[in-house]
């Protein structure tokens, strides 16, 4: 029935809440069928109904505040489902402040680190040896300071290096934590020297290391000569009484007298090939005594004994200061190959040798 729909009632608007909500609909008594659901109807015939005008028979219109969706946006708060029943805020004109809540653990440590930095790569040195030469008296000097933004540097070329190798191995940053934020310092410069030798008795090469140069040096060997297969002592004794014979002459005159004995006798210790370690011993002790020589004319008879091959002999070689010293010369390089009671097919030809070019 037109109104009600047949039901005798019909649905009415039940006014707001104080926050503006609409209130559900109330039941009202239809004014047209008064209740009952029907009217008297002169044009339907005999069914009794005709089709309602205003729903076109569904029994249903749209609703006109709805839209026919069944709800109705507040126009107080917002009614999009992430702010449903929230109005703007009156201070801040909806534009809101983003707060942020942080947690932050902070912790104050202090670290102190000793440190032995060996800068060069031939250096082979201990910690311990350079140990030995580091200052127990020292104080630390401040090199860094940083609070707040306020930054005292007093690094010089050696103590900024050193810091920050420090500082990256203590994991600790000077621009974000865990911060550095003092630094005191104290190094010290241990010069040292590393040199090369050749042993003349054995031929070998070897290094030594100086510490603290300038200061307390300290002379440390990083290999041995291997040891002789004689003593020292006693191969001196057991060559040096034939070979002292050979050089204690009134006729050994002048320096080149003296040189040119050496190396014929070089030559005739070397005829078979080697020569003897205790060959070496008096050898090396005869040219280090020879005072009126330099370095480098003892170095140039050390570098004959030590070579793996000998020069050939020279004129210049086996000139003496008169025929009486060169025959001398010549009868102690017979006695001397003689020596051991056997004269070698090797020795008698050098001596020959020498003998045609004096």
């Amino acid at each position: 029935m037109a109104g009600c729909n047949g039901k005798g009632v019909i649905y009415v608007d039940g006014g707001k809440f104080a926050n503006g909500q609409p209130k559900p609909k109330k039941e009202k008594q239809c004014g047209h069928c008064r209740g009952k659901g029907e009217v008297s109807c002169n044009d339907c015939g005999t069914k009794g109904q005709v089709k309602c005008v205003k729903c076109s028979g569904r029994g249903t219109i749209p609703c006109r505040k709805c839209s026919a969706k069944g709800e109705i946006t507040c126009t107080v708060c917002y009614g999009d489902k992430e702010r449903y029943g929230r109005v703007d805020c009156p201070k801040c004109a909806t534009i809101g402040r983003l707060g942020q809540i942080v947690y932050v653990f902070s912790q104050v440590t202090q670290n102190q680190i000793e440190r032995i930095f060996v800068n060069g790569e031939n250096l082979n040195i201990s910690d311990n040896k350079i140990q030995r030469h580091i200052k127990s008296n020292f104080k630390e000097q401040l090199v860094y300071k940083k609070i707040n933004k306020a930054i005292v540097d007093h690094y010089d070329e050696f103590s900024k290096g050193y810091a920050e190798l420090l500082e990256n191995d203590l994991g600790l940053h000077k621009f974000r934590y865990p911060l550095v934020t003092k630094e005191e310092i104290y190094y010290q410069i241990v010069p040292c020297i590393e040199l090369a030798y050749k042993h003349m008795l054995t031929n070998t090469v070897h290094e030594i290391t100086i510490i603290d140069f300038f200061n307390n040096p300290e002379l440390i060997f990083h290999s041995e000569p291997e040891q002789l297969k004689q003593g020292l002592g006693s191969a001196t004794r057991a060559v040096g009484g034939f070979f002292g014979k050979l050089f204690r002459t009134k006729g050994f005159k002048t320096k080149e007298d003296k040189r040119n004995e050496i190396v014929l006798l070089i030559h005739l210790a070397k005829v078979d090939g080697t020569i003897e370690d205790q060959e070496k011993v008096y050898l090396a002790e005869m040219i280090g005594s020879l005072d009126d020589f330099t370095n480098a004319d003892k170095q140039k008879l050390f570098d004959i004994m030590n070579s793996a091959t000998l020069p050939e002999l020279t004129k210049d070689d086996v000139a003496f200061s008169s025929k009486e010293r060169s025959q001398e010369v010549i009868t102690k390089l017979t006695e001397l190959a003689n020596s051991d009671g056997v004269l070698e097919a090797a020795e008698i030809a050098l001596i020959e040798r020498i003998k045609r070019m004096m």
